[in-house]
């Protein structure tokens, strides 16, 4: 994809939004395709290409192309989901809880919740995913994830915490709860 391209998708070139229709869904799908259906990945991206042709005139050639179409599609994914959480049904009781479960009622929150969290793990450098991962889901110490990972357990608590405020920082921003604070041991 070049520039070009870009501005041929704001007078609706039918090559130049077939081209974005493929690199919006080859993203989508490696983000959301186990989350989201074929349809709804479909609907977010006819969403991004319409927001980028909406945009295209506007496009300085600051970023690269794709990058600029990725962003745009990360958007969309993130209204989407944001959209379903605000109507995501509320179930009063343990008992109302097992039934909309059974009737696949809470489903799409269960998916809403998974993309939110991918978005937010998507946001973190290799490293704070790393860190992350070993700390929080492994529940090694700092000591022993920064031998994992060749470096002082100083540098592993620091990626931690970074990590983790840059990922409550986007799921708040996608308007989800703060994940909860995990216990870091510090061994």
């Amino acid at each position: 994809m070049d520039a070009e391209t870009i501005h041929a998708l704001a007078d609706g070139d039918r090559g130049a939004v077939e081209e974005a229709v493929t690199i919006a869904m080859q993203w989508l799908r490696y983000r959301a395709g186990h989350y989201l259906r074929q349809e709804d990945l479909e609907d977010i991206a006819m969403d991004a290409i319409e927001r980028a042709a909406f945009a295209a005139d506007g496009f300085r050639g600051d970023a690269e192309p794709e990058t600029w179409l990725i962003a745009i599609t990360a958007h969309a994914l993130g209204d989407e989901v944001r959209r379903r959480k605000r109507h995501a049904p509320f179930a009063g009781s343990l008992d109302q809880v097992r039934s909309d479960v059974e009737d696949g009622v809470c489903v799409e929150r269960m998916v809403t919740d998974r993309v939110a969290a991918a978005l937010a793990v998507e946001a973190l450098n290799a490293d704070q995913q790393e860190a992350i991962r070993l700390v929080v889901m492994d529940e090694l110490t700092s000591t022993e994830a920064g031998e994992r990972m060749g470096m002082p357990a100083a540098t592993v608590r620091s990626l931690l915490s970074r990590g983790l405020q840059k990922a409550r920082a986007v799921l708040s921003e996608l308007g989800e709860n703060e994940p909860p604070r995990s216990e870091v041991h510090h061994g």
